[in-house]
């Protein structure tokens, strides 16, 4: 069996294992393409270098093939250093998930990735999906994403992210420092014309940096997702003000963070309807007001999938009548997919909805199909697992 990734756990009993990953005659490590390290534990975790597990890391990382990986993931934070000896034997890399990059204080390691940019930047040259975690206890978050994003000129998907509770700005307004550049950058403008996949999590869209708008080109966008953010309103406002027409959109994802201001559901519905070949939309209001069915109308051929839920833990969740259901199954008759919040009522007088809504045929002995009951409980599943990974 070839292994291509290879999952570390700091939890993990390593060194038991340790020598078959080693072993020259087993050959696991010969195949191994991505690298994931996890941990267990939640909050500031760190790849410490003389760990045991540390120690680990590093007899496999340096018992690997030279420009083997095509991707690594951390979701734990890794020091300068460890992350500069990865990008020095594996300058192939497209895939990189960073959490924190900690800081060793020796002036010989420097305090930045930009500190060896000179070496670095040729190996960012392959990246396509990054993802940067943005946290306030890093004090040069702004200046390793913004020499992230102006040396991988081939990136496709870009997440941004922080930790649930903390929400960071994308930005700091007093030292004009910011994720896309700001001060890092001397003015200079850059772009990343290949990118069509943004998520942001868990920050706090209530101010924003305008280099967002110069750096990521919004009308080639194909996803956009944002989850867990606070006063997405004025964002997705100035979102739509500056792509009013959203003509390749065709995944969109918004779920609010606590109760969202009127002006934030009136935001979301004018991104909606500024899309005009959206095929998958999920919408999460969580304890707002839920939006109009109407702004639906213009998807009538495009959407097949659909889920307008609300997973408030505050209170009680917006329900949509059976009138605005058959609205909805009338406006999108292509949907292959649909999940909503409905009142906990018996469906009585909406079983005729039936007629409006067909779904393929299925063969009665397959026992594992049971898609009508189970879609909307399944859809909600896989978000929630979806929810700590971009």
């Amino acid at each position: 069996m070839l292994w291509k990734t290879l999952l570390l756990r700091s939890a993990a009993n390593l060194p038991g294992e340790l020598a078959c990953l080693l072993s020259p005659d087993d050959r696991v490590l010969a195949h191994v393409r991505y690298i994931s390290i996890q941990t267990d534990v939640r909050g500031g975790v760190e790849l410490e270098p003389g760990s045991e597990f540390g120690v680990a890391f590093k007899l496999i990382l340096g018992a690997l093939t030279r420009d083997c990986l095509v991707g690594i993931k951390f979701s734990m934070s890794a020091n300068l250093p460890t992350l500069l000896s990865i990008l020095q034997s594996q300058q192939t890399l497209q895939t990189l998930y960073l959490r924190t990059i900690l800081s060793t204080g020796s002036l010989s390691i420097g305090t930045s990735l930009a500190t060896h940019g000179s070496w670095v930047t040729p190996t960012l040259r392959n990246i396509q999906k990054l993802r940067i975690t943005l946290l306030k206890s890093d004090e040069n978050r702004y200046e390793h994403s913004a020499f992230l994003l102006k040396n991988t000129p081939r990136l496709r998907s870009l997440c941004l992210v922080c930790e649930p509770g903390i929400m960071p700005l994308l930005h700091d307004p007093l030292s004009k420092h910011d994720a896309f550049g700001g001060a890092y950058t001397n003015g200079e403008t850059f772009k990343t014309p290949e990118l069509i996949k943004l998520q942001l999590k868990g920050l706090s869209l209530r101010t924003y940096p305008a280099s967002i708008f110069a750096y990521i080109d919004f009308s080639r966008l194909h996803v956009l997702s944002i989850s867990q953010c606070t006063n997405v309103g004025t964002f997705l406002t100035a979102l739509v003000a500056a792509v009013p027409h959203a003509a390749v959109l065709s995944t969109l994802e918004l779920s609010v963070y606590h109760k969202p201001a009127p002006m934030d559901t009136q935001a979301i519905e004018a991104v909606v309807k500024s899309a005009s070949a959206l095929q998958k939309l999920w919408l999460d209001v969580g304890s707002g007001s839920a939006i109009s069915v109407s702004c639906l109308a213009r998807h009538e051929t495009s959407l097949r999938h659909l889920a307008l839920v609300a997973s408030s833990q505050s209170g009680p969740p917006p329900y949509y009548s059976s009138s605005e259901l058959g609205k909805i199954l009338d406006q999108v008759p292509n949907l292959e997919d649909l999940a909503i919040n409905f009142p906990p009522i018996s469906l009585g007088s909406v079983r005729f909805l039936a007629a409006k809504f067909k779904l393929p045929a299925q063969d009665e002995a397959d026992p594992d199909f049971d898609e009508v009951s189970s879609f909307s409980e399944s859809l909600v599943c896989e978000r929630l697992m979806r929810r700590d990974y971009c």
